[in-house]
């Protein structure tokens, strides 16, 4: 949703382009980065669906918080905090689903995880460009962020208990975090899944920036139009 209102923004508190591309790209994946071995980690410790959980509330709250500042600054404060609730979701997520199916369905559940991330960017893309026509772009981020914080207090209640520590099966679960990233950097296999996503996720995430912002700079595209394209 931020991408598809960086011509809203832009408008509203008239900075540049390089301003844009920090409150985009650096304000939320250096947090996003830093907290998320620790938040892995904490899910392993004491409870994978509470880190969930409270992750979706943070972000979902500092999402809606986009729509409700005055100036950059703030919304760079607020960029950092969504990158600290998200970077708790994915590996506690992917936990509680290998806990839950066989390894004969796990790579079914975990693609239907995986699909629903792009579903989301689909609807920031084209809700968050609807509800700006309408509405401005304040309410796009109020109005897509919101659900989450109910879809946290969900998961909460309603997701996978953890057995204790002692009690769990998993290879290596009680492995100190230094050891545990020494046996990922000794699985080949596991070096490349992480060199490849890393070298996407710079392009990926400079493309998904700023490809809104071209269809409307250089294609004429109203924001709408262009969130509905994309």
């Amino acid at each position: 949703v931020f991408s598809i209102l960086i011509p809203d923004i832009k408008a509203a508190f008239g900075t540049s382009d390089s301003v844009l591309g920090l409150l985009g790209g650096p304000a939320f994946m250096i947090s996003f980065v830093l907290f998320t071995l620790p938040l892995a980690r904490l899910g392993d410790r004491w409870s994978r669906r509470g880190v969930v959980a409270i992750a979706a509330t943070v972000w979902s709250l500092a999402s809606a918080a986009c729509g409700l500042v005055g100036n950059v600054v703030q919304m760079g404060i607020a960029r950092v905090i969504v990158g600290v609730g998200e970077a708790g979701a994915t590996p506690s997520s992917q936990a509680m689903i290998a806990g839950l199916f066989s390894e004969r369905r796990r790579s079914t559940a975990l693609g239907i995880l995986a699909a629903a991330s792009q579903l989301g960017v689909v609807t920031g893309l084209a809700g968050g460009a609807a509800i700006a026509a309408h509405w401005g772009w304040q309410h796009a981020f109020i109005a897509l962020a919101l659900p989450g914080v109910a879809l946290g207090i969900l998961i909460w209640l309603t997701g996978p208990k953890q057995a204790p520590t002692g009690e769990r099966g998993t290879a290596g679960e009680g492995s100190s975090l230094m050891q545990a990233v020494s046996r990922y950097l000794a699985t080949p296999s596991l070096r490349y899944i992480a060199l490849g996503v890393g070298v996407y996720n710079i392009f990926g995430y400079a493309g998904i920036t700023w490809l809104p912002t071209y269809f409307t700079r250089s294609h004429g595209l109203s924001v709408l139009e262009t969130g509905t394209w994309l």
